[in-house]
């Protein structure tokens, strides 16, 4: 059965109310609300008697204590069990009928052959693989998100900052210590607000792009610097067209690359202030 929460949506309801009409659909009459499908709440079974229940057992078919056991003892007649797959679009394929936890072939209503318990079919509401994987997908699978242009964007933007993180370092060979926001400094969100608003975005959001080191990972490894945040710095980095990346290759200007490294140092006082360094935007007498 699809979770409650996304059937209160659909229909534009409550849960409560969604629970009141399953339970009256089953012939059943919910006495208390619905607060979460984990807690128990107090209900008139089909056969009459007061018991309690949580949602989740309710849905798999599970009753009260007598119906529960009245179910377990009663043996059903082949013929039933054929006009109980029948009612559901479904054909019974068995000649003999052993018990409700024994599988038996059947013909699904989509058509497959598969195998099923009596238990399953009837009171958890199962079907074939195909049909289940049919039921759960697109809207109807729980983490389903609507804006699926945003989905796919959320999900590239960890794919590029996991990636940066791990060629830094195999690159350094250091090992993976920690969360990647604390290694890196920050995380998927903060790289996806820094790069979309960068002035490069607008012209290679729609083509194959690359996340380029603007100083490459060579130049600090070069001059012994091996410090993760530092080489990925969102200073350091901007999205580039993958053919322009690759020409680019692993040059880049040195002494640019000397101010943009002395320029934390120097916000502490440890190093004199660049007078000109184009990446930052400083120009002389600034």
């Amino acid at each position: 059965m699809e979770r409650i929460d996304k059937l209160a949506e659909k229909f534009n309801c409550s849960k409560n109310q969604i629970a009141v009409k399953y339970f009256k659909e089953q012939g059943c009459e919910l006495l208390e609300d619905y607060k979460q499908c984990l807690k128990p709440m107090k209900y008139r079974c089909k056969c009459g008697r007061l018991s309690v229940i949580n949602w989740n057992n309710f849905t798999k078919g599970k009753r009260c204590g007598y119906c529960g056991s009245a179910g377990r003892r009663k043996k059903y007649a082949l013929a039933e069990v054929k006009k109980i797959f029948d009612d559901r679009g479904c054909k019974l394929l068995e000649t003999n009928y052993q018990d409700n936890k024994h599988s038996m072939r059947y013909l699904c209503k989509c058509g497959r052959e598969s195998k099923i318990s009596l238990a399953g079919f009837i009171h958890q509401d199962q079907y074939c693989y195909f049909c289940g994987l049919e039921k759960n997908k697109g809207k109807n699978h729980h983490c389903w998100k609507e804006d699926r242009e945003k989905f796919e964007l959320d999900r590239l933007f960890r794919k590029k900052c996991y990636a940066a993180l791990r060629n830094t370092l195999k690159a350094t060979g250091k090992e993976k210590i920690g969360k990647t926001n604390n290694m890196l400094g920050y995380g998927p969100k903060e790289l996806q607000h820094y790069i979309i608003n960068h002035p490069n975005w607008q012209n290679v959001k729609d083509k194959k792009w690359h996340l380029d080191h603007i100083f490459p990972m060579n130049a600090f490894l070069e001059h012994g610097i091996y410090d993760v945040k530092l080489i990925n710095s969102l200073d350091n980095l901007q999205p580039l067209d993958s053919k322009e990346n690759i020409s680019k290759s692993a040059n880049y200007d040195k002494e640019t690359f000397y101010a943009w490294v002395n320029y934390p140092a120097a916000k502490d006082g440890g190093a004199s202030y660049p007078t000109n360094c184009p990446l930052l935007g400083l120009t002389s007498g600034q």
